[in-house]
């Protein structure tokens, strides 16, 4: 230790202005540029699931982003190009969800079940997201024809894992696209469904029973509605369980 004029002072250290390899670094300008466009898809869904896609105008949808008009058509040529990518960019995040909601062990109709539960569960955080698809047929017929192809290429990867496991043995593997077919139809009329009902029951999503096995022993002929409601079991649960559970009763009758 120094004196100055005998004033004692403390040895200076010099600051080590090295960069913190714990320092989260910046972004580029490209993930910058791909965040944005993120933004405007997750925007324009909204919009599109609240006006329609013929409402659903390039102002409302920035608006809704945050972004000046400018930036949208840094992205995109036009309105209808939007359109066309805006589907099946929510298709891959519809699939990324039900993803993170299954359990990697489970199998046959216990995956099937939670696979249905996490539809409903992604319908109920997203209730615009109907109307996004139902109008794209017309709309952006393109994205439409993309989005039937990603889910159902999504669904028969999966029924062929299964098979591999000794699952769905009553189904060809030239059978399996038209399952998927099937059980896509059948996620969309069936949360349509319970989307109506769950306004006139008021009946929790996430409160509900394990109903007795007899329950479910028909083929697809149980009333979801009213198994839900004698139950007290929510209509997402009831329907999840009698589609998993009836899917694997009926193979032997196709």
């Amino acid at each position: 230790m120094e004196s100055v004029e005998g004033v004692a002072t403390r040895p200076v250290k010099i600051k080590d202005f090295k960069r913190d390899p714990k320092r989260k670094a910046r972004r580029t300008r490209e993930e910058r540029s791909e965040e944005i466009r993120q933004n405007l898809i997750q925007a324009g869904a909204r919009i599109v699931g609240r006006y329609g896609y013929e409402k659903a105008s390039v102002a409302r949808i920035t608006a809704k982003a945050r972004v000046a008009l400018g930036t949208f058509y840094r992205h995109f040529r036009s309105r209808q190009e939007f359109f066309d990518q805006l589907l099946p960019a929510m298709g891959d995040r519809l699939m990324l969800f039900i993803r993170s909601r299954v359990d990697a062990a489970a199998v046959g109709a216990e995956r099937e079940e939670q696979r249905l539960k996490a539809y409903f569960a992604f319908m109920e955080e997203h209730p615009w997201y109907h109307r996004l698809l139902n109008e794209s047929e017309v709309m952006a017929p393109k994205a439409h024809a993309i989005y039937l192809e990603q889910m159902a290429a999504g669904l028969v990867r999966s029924f062929k894992r299964s098979q591999r496991r000794g699952e769905l043995a009553a189904f060809d593997e030239s059978e399996l696209r038209t399952l998927a077919y099937i059980v896509m139809a059948s996620r969309v009329y069936l949360a349509t469904q319970w989307g109506a009902t769950k306004k006139k029951t008021g009946l929790p999503p996430k409160m509900f029973c394990k109903p007795t096995q007899s329950s479910f022993s028909g083929h697809c002929s149980c009333d979801f509605v009213r198994c839900a409601q004698r139950c007290w079991i929510s209509v997402p649960q009831a329907m999840a369980s009698v589609l998993a559970k009836n899917l694997l009763l009926a193979q032997d009758d196709f």
